[in-house]
């Protein structure tokens, strides 16, 4: 885990004991990420961005040009061109256009890492297109789920009927899953299910 950007997103290197990674939420290129990358010996296989916003995705085509690899995101996406460009002057980002060639996955997508694969569940609520991502022993939240907390719903396409849903989603999962969020501290989702003020409330 990395983290990342002005309001510190975190941005993570998933990878198999066959050293295949992908790089998940790029929101700043980072020589210690890199570095990392290339200690270990991993191969890129994919970026994904868990969802459209300045500070999970600013860096989405520079790290796609460097691995020679596609992006992948939600197509939902489309719908927070405009917002992207206004908080990339927010959040004091260098102003650029959220990627248009990227391969459009949602729910009940495979991703597959050598002889591993992460499912895809369409989570949102934080935003359109927010996804989340389930391993065997993790998922990879975004901005959705946090440590004691939930992602916002008062932004553009945020919604909290929606987010509740995906909150419901989620905790539906084994509870012993790691919980990997777009901010904060890793937890994992039987500690979110009876201990999440929030959770425990929908």
């Amino acid at each position: 885990m990395f983290e990342l950007g002005p309001i510190e997103t975190n941005s993570y290197v998933l990878y198999t004991k066959e050293k295949t990674a992908c790089i998940v939420d790029p929101v700043q290129v980072c020589r210690g990420m890199t570095q990392f990358i290339e200690t270990e010996g991993l191969e890129v296989r994919s970026i994904v961005a868990t969802h459209s916003h300045a500070d999970h995705v600013h860096a989405a085509a520079l790290f796609a040009r460097q691995f020679n690899v596609p992006v992948r995101m939600h197509a939902a996406a489309e719908e927070l061109r405009e917002f992207y460009r206004d908080s990339c002057f927010l959040l004091g980002f260098e102003p650029n256009e959220l990627i248009t060639d990227y391969k459009k996955i949602d729910e009940g997508d495979t991703l597959s890492l050598g002889n591993e694969t992460m499912k895809v569940m369409h989570t949102p609520g934080h935003s359109h297109c927010s996804i989340s991502l389930v391993a065997d022993d993790l998922v990879v939240t975004g901005d959705v789920l946090f440590q004691g907390s939930v992602g916002r719903y008062d932004l553009p396409g945020g919604s909290f009927n929606l987010l509740c849903g995906s909150l419901q989603r989620l905790c539906a999962l084994d509870e012993r899953l790691v919980v990997l969020p777009g901010h904060g501290p890793v937890t994992d989702i039987g500690t979110q299910k009876y201990d999440n003020a929030f959770i425990s409330s929908i």
